[in-house]
C-alpha cells in the first residue's frame, strides 16, 4: 500500500511539499524501530522545511493569510460559502496592507490561502469551522480504542492537519483522498461475518474510480503540454479531452483558453465564437481574478476586432487591483484604450 501511494504521490501529483506526508509515515514506522533514529531524521526533516519556508515562501503565506482573515471579518458567522476563497480573493487581496502584492505578477495566482484552517474561516465561518471541529472530536472519541492500523491512520491524519497550516492538502485530490481513508480507516465498522471495513471499502472503491479519472485526466494534460509548441490545434483538443473526463481539476480548467489563445497566436484562424468565450467561461471558473487569463482574453478579444465589449472593463480591473501596473499600463497603450 505504501507503494502505492508513493508512487501515486511522485507520478500523478505536481506538489513536492506534500511528499512530507509520507516522510512522516516514514518516520513513525521507524519510530516503532528506534525512537532516536526517528528523533534524528525528523528533526533533519524539520530544518529542511524551515530553511524552505525562509524568505519569500513565508512571507508570501504570511501576507495571505492576513488578506483572508480580513475577508473573513467581513463574514464571521457563516462565512462567505464554500469554494468561494478564489472569487473573492482579488477583491480581498493587499487588504491587510501585510504586503501580499509583492508577491504576484500576471504569471501567478494564489489558488489557495495556503492555510487550510483560515480558508474555512473565511468560507464557512466560525460556525462551519466550529462544525469541523466537532467532527474531528468525535472521530477521535469514537477511535478512542485503537488497533495498530489506526494508530498508522492517526498519524497520518496527525501529519495532514500540520500540513494544512502551511498547505492545502483538503484541496489535492491525492492527499485529500489519503485524508478521507484515515478517518474511514478510524471509524472502521465491519460486516458481521466478513470483517470488512464499510467506510473503508466505499472510500476505497470511491478513491479507486477517481483515480482512474484523475490519471486519464493526466495523460491528455500532459499530451497538450507536449503538443502546444508542435501542433497547438491538436493540444487544444487534448486539454479539451482533458477538461471533458476530470472538470474538477482547477489546473485545467485554468489551462483551457490559453490553449485556445496559444493556437490563434500560432495559427492564425477563424476560431468559433461560442467555443472561445465558453472555454474562457471554464477557465474563469476555476480562478476568476486571474491576471495572466484575464491577460489572455484581451489579447484574444484584440485579435477578433472584439475589443470594444470588455477590454476597458477588464484593463480597469487589472489596474485597480495592480499586480504589475507598469505591465497593464504597457498593454494599455499597445491597445489605445
Amino acid at each position: 500500500v505504501a507503494a502505492v501511494v508513493a508512487i501515486y504521490l511522485i507520478w500523478f501529483n505536481g506538489s513536492i511539499l506534500e511528499l512530507i506526508a509520507l516522510a512522516g509515515v516514514a518516520v513513525w514506522l521507524i519510530w516503532r524501530w528506534n525512537r532516536y533514529a526517528a528523533v534524528a531524521i525528523g528533526g533533519i526533516g524539520v530544518i529542511g522545511v524551515l530553511a524552505y519556508y525562509t524568505g519569500d515562501n513565508l512571507w508570501f503565506r504570511v501576507a495571505m493569510w492576513a488578506d483572508t482573515l480580513v475577508m473573513w471579518a467581513d463574514a464571521p458567522f457563516f462565512g462567505h460559502g464554500l469554494g468561494s476563497f478564489n472569487y473573492l480573493y482579488p477583491d480581498y487581496m493587499m487588504a491587510s496592507d501585510v504586503g501580499a502584492d509583492q508577491f504576484f505578477n500576471s504569471q501567478m495566482w494564489a489558488v489557495a490561502a495556503h492555510n487550510e484552517y483560515v480558508q474555512l474561516l473565511a468560507e464557512l465561518g466560525v460556525v462551519g469551522f466550529g462544525l469541523a471541529g466537532a467532527f474531528i472530536w468525535l472521530v477521535h472519541g469514537y477511535s478512542s480504542k485503537r488497533s495498530g492500523i489506526q494508530t498508522a491512520a492517526l498519524a497520518s491524519l496527525v501529519i495532514a492537519a500540520s500540513l494544512a497550516f502551511i498547505e492545502f492538502p483538503l484541496q489535492n485530490a491525492g492527499t485529500g483522498a489519503l485524508v478521507a481513508v484515515g478517518f474511514a480507516i478510524l471509524t472502521r465498522q465491519s460486516i458481521p461475518g466478513r470483517g470488512i471495513s464499510v467506510p473503508l471499502a466505499v472510500v476505497s472503491l470511491t478513491g479507486v474510480v477517481a483515480a482512474g479519472f484523475m490519471a486519464l485526466n493526466n495523460w491528455h494534460y500532459e499530451r497538450a503540454d507536449n503538443l502546444a509548441m508542435v501542433n497547438p490545434q491538436d493540444a487544444l483538443v487534448e486539454i479539451t479531452h482533458a477538461y471533458n473526463v476530470f472538470p474538477a481539476d482547477i489546473r485545467t480548467r485554468m489551462m483551457v483558453f490559453r490553449y485556445l489563445v496559444h493556437l490563434q497566436e500560432t495559427v492564425p484562424a477563424a476560431i468559433n465564437r461560442d467555443l472561445a468565450d465558453g472555454l474562457y467561461e471554464i477557465s474563469r471558473s476555476a480562478i476568476p481574478g486571474y491576471p495572466q487569463l484575464l491577460i489572455d482574453r484581451i489579447d484574444y478579444l484584440a485579435r477578433v476586432q472584439r475589443c470594444e465589449e470588455e477590454c476597458g472593463e477588464i484593463m480597469n480591473w487589472l489596474l485597480r487591483n495592480a499586480y504589475n501596473v507598469g505591465e497593464v499600463q504597457r498593454l494599455k497603450q499597445g491597445l489605445n484604450l
